[in-house]
């Protein structure tokens, strides 16, 4: 988990954060409603919450305070639903794999436009959390975030 999570730190400082947020909230989840050890240590309950809370935290959506709030509860609504779709698809015995954060994210980007806070980046220009920063005034926000640069660095 530590190196995926210096993988995603390298592309996306942002992104990281979210992703260990994300982390966090699906392990909250799990042992809150009584999961095993062994499950939460194979990483199954934290999978879809990382990838929800990094879609809704500055990835799809300019991040501003509304934005990271709503990104932590899309980590929780993504572990809600893992332990729902785990449950439904071992009916059949097949794995729920990210079908948790797809719906998930599906439903906060389906949020855009009833929420005043949450402002869409447009699918053409969407690159990094911190190549939006330049489309969101970010660092009113967060002052600490003012040393990233506006764009992303070219590779």
């Amino acid at each position: 988990g530590v190196l995926i999570l210096f993988g995603i730190a390298i592309n996306s400082r942002i992104s990281a954060l979210f992703a260990y947020v994300g982390s966090l909230s699906g392990i909250i989840y799990a042992f809150a409603v009584g999961t095993s050890t062994n499950a939460v240590e194979l990483g199954l309950w934290g999978f879809n919450a990382v990838l929800a809370s990094m879609a809704i935290g500055g990835f799809f959506f300019k991040l501003n305070g509304p934005t990271a709030v709503l990104a932590v509860i899309a980590g929780f609504t993504a572990s809600m639903l893992y332990a729902m779709w785990r449950i439904f698809f071992s009916v059949w015995g097949i794995p729920s794999g990210t079908f948790a954060f797809c719906t998930g994210a599906y439903i906060f980007l389906f949020m855009k436009g009833s929420v005043p806070a949450l402002h869409a980046v447009p699918l053409a220009e969407i690159t990094t959390p911190e190549g939006n920063l330049g489309l969101s005034g970010i660092k009113s926000y967060f002052p600490f975030l003012a040393c990233l640069p506006s764009t992303p660095s070219p590779v």
